[in-house]
């Protein structure tokens, strides 16, 4: 049977660190992760990611699932529509 894996609900110990300049739009938030899983060929990580209020620029290069445990956010594409959860 594969090995079984829990996922915490928080980063307790997690470093905290700023977004990058460059991709800052507004605010000084920081950030946390915890990663608790990543696939052998770095294709799939699992874990949680805390951020404090802010705005900056995100570039995906991959598809991702997110779970809110708590707080709000707003997606706005590159066409402008933006929605929030």
């Amino acid at each position: 049977m594969p090995e079984t894996i829990a996922i915490p609900h928080h980063t307790d110990g997690a470093a905290r660190s700023p977004v990058d300049a460059q991709r800052l739009v507004a605010g000084r938030p920081m950030q946390a992760v915890a990663n608790a899983y990543s696939s052998a060929d770095a294709a799939f990580h699992c874990g949680i990611w805390e951020g404090d209020a802010g705005a900056w620029r995100v570039r995906y290069t991959e598809h991702e699932l997110c779970h809110m445990l708590a707080g709000r956010v707003r997606l706005t594409g590159e066409d402008g529509v933006a929605r929030e959860y």
